[in-house]
């Protein structure tokens, strides 16, 4: 984009915004605070090349300053994607909706090893005439 310097109005300024991003009928986000910018720009406390007006439109930048005004923008949305990507990261770190020892083992490591703990105890003392264990547990044959 080309650098803009002449303009006689902010409201100017903003219509050949909008009109050189009309097809993608552009919102701004937050507002823009015209006396204060005017202020900073003609107190002491701000300098001349400071930026007189600066705001956000998703993709593009544009800034004002001194009379100029820079106009950034991107060629393609990097976020095009982002929705379809978030919903495969959520897919692979969902629990199962039946895996309560993996969502005991989650919330409480501690209840897990007692309860671990207990089985193997049931185990040695017969309780059970067959187990499904998620680790390999080591017992002496008798």
């Amino acid at each position: 984009m080309e650098i803009v310097e002449s303009y006689e109005s902010l409201p100017e300024i903003l219509e050949e915004i909008y009109l050189v991003f009309k097809e993608f009928s552009l919102k701004t986000f937050g507002y823009i605070n015209f006396n204060l910018a005017k202020y900073l720009y003609l107190s002491i406390h701000g300098c001349k090349d400071d930026e007189l007006i600066y705001f956000f439109i998703p993709s593009v930048t544009v800034k004002i300053s001194d009379g100029n005004m820079l106009v950034q923008y991107l060629e393609e949305n990097p976020f095009i994607n982002l929705v379809e990507i978030n919903k495969k990261i959520n897919l692979k770190h969902l629990p199962l909706m039946y895996d309560t020892e993996e969502i005991l083992l989650n919330q409480n490591s501690e209840i897990y090893k007692s309860n671990v703990e207990k089985a193997v105890g049931d185990i040695k003392t017969k309780l059970y005439s067959k187990v499904i264990l998620s680790e390999r547990l080591l017992f002496q044959k008798e």
